[in-house]
C-alpha cells in the first residue's frame, strides 16, 4: 500500500466517524445552521430601522420620505482553524497490520474518535466564548456578538444603529435565580420587540431552575409505590431550557 492509499483510507475513516457523530451531545452546535461555504465573506442585508412617521392633514402634499435603513452586514470567514494532533507508535501499527485490516482500522479509529470529540467540545465552548482570534479558531462567540455596545460585529456600527444592540440583562456579580429575574428578562425583550425560542444555560443553572420550580409549584403525588423527586425536562413560558455543559 502506498502513502496515497493510506491517506485516502484515513480520510475515509474520518468521514465515517463524522457521519456517525451525534450532534445532540453538543446543544448549541446542533442549533447552528451547517452548510458548505466557499466564499471568503458571509454577507447579508440587515434592516436596522430608522423610518419615521409624520402626522398631517389628509390634504397635505407628501414632501419628505422616510424608510428603514437597510445596510450590508459582513463576516469574514478567515483562515483560522481548530486542530488536534495525535501520534501512534510504529510498533503498534506494525502489530495491528499483522493482526489484520480490522485491527489496524480500530487502532486509528480510537484516536480519530477522541480527536473529533475534543474538537467538537472545544468548538461548542467557542460558540459562547470565541473572540475571533486564531487562538479561538476564528470563531466569534455569542458573548462577543451580544456585547453592548459592540461596534465591530458584522461591520455594523451599533452606536449609530441602536437596534443592532442585543438586549442584555447583566450584573457585576452572580444573582439568585428568581421568578422576578425571569420576568424582567421577558419584559426587557418584549420592550425591544423581540422574543426567544429557547434558553441555553449550564447544567448547574438548570438544577437551580428546577429548585425554583419546586418552591413555586404545587407538588403532584407520584403513582403509588413510586418515589420520583426529579424532572424529565425543564421549560420556561413554553420554551425549552437546554443544558449545555460547554
Amino acid at each position: 500500500m502506498n502513502i496515497t492509499d493510506r491517506v485516502n483510507s484515513l480520510r475515509l475513516l474520518i468521514e465515517e466517524e463524522l457521519a456517525e457523530l451525534q450532534l445532540l451531545k453538543y446543544p448549541m452546535l446542533n442549533r447552528v445552521a451547517k452548510r458548505t461555504i466557499s466564499q471568503k465573506d458571509i454577507k447579508w442585508n440587515v434592516n436596522v430601522g430608522g423610518a419615521a412617521v409624520t402626522g398631517e392633514a389628509t390634504t397635505a402634499d407628501v414632501t419628505t420620505f422616510s424608510d428603514d435603513d437597510v445596510i450590508p452586514a459582513r463576516l469574514p470567514i478567515g483562515s483560522a482553524r481548530l486542530r488536534h494532533s495525535f501520534q501512534l507508535q510504529k510498533e503498534d501499527i506494525a502489530e495491528a497490520a499483522t493482526a489484520g485490516v480490522g485491527v489496524l482500522r480500530d487502532l486509528f479509529a480510537a484516536d480519530v474518535r477522541n480527536g473529533i470529540r475534543v474538537i467538537m467540545e472545544t468548538l461548542s465552548g467557542r460558540l459562547y466564548t470565541g473572540d475571533g482570534t486564531n487562538a479561538h479558531g476564528g470563531v466569534v462567540g455569542l458573548n462577543l456578538v451580544t456585547a453592548a455596545p459592540n461596534s465591530t460585529y458584522a461591520n455594523i456600527d451599533s452606536t449609530t444603529y441602536t437596534d443592532w444592540v442585543a438586549y442584555r440583562n447583566t450584573n457585576a456579580s452572580n444573582r439568585a435565580l428568581t421568578q422576578a429575574l425571569l420576568l424582567n428578562m421577558e419584559v426587557g425583550m418584549a420592550t425591544r420587540g423581540s422574543t426567544f425560542t429557547a434558553i441555553y444555560t449550564t447544567p448547574a443553572i438548570v438544577a437551580k431552575y428546577k429548585e425554583l420550580f419546586t418552591t413555586n409549584a404545587q407538588i403532584q403525588l407520584a403513582p403509588a409505590g413510586v418515589a420520583d423527586l426529579g424532572y424529565t425536562g425543564a421549560t420556561y413560558a413554553g420554551r425549552p431550557i437546554i443544558q449545555d455543559p460547554y
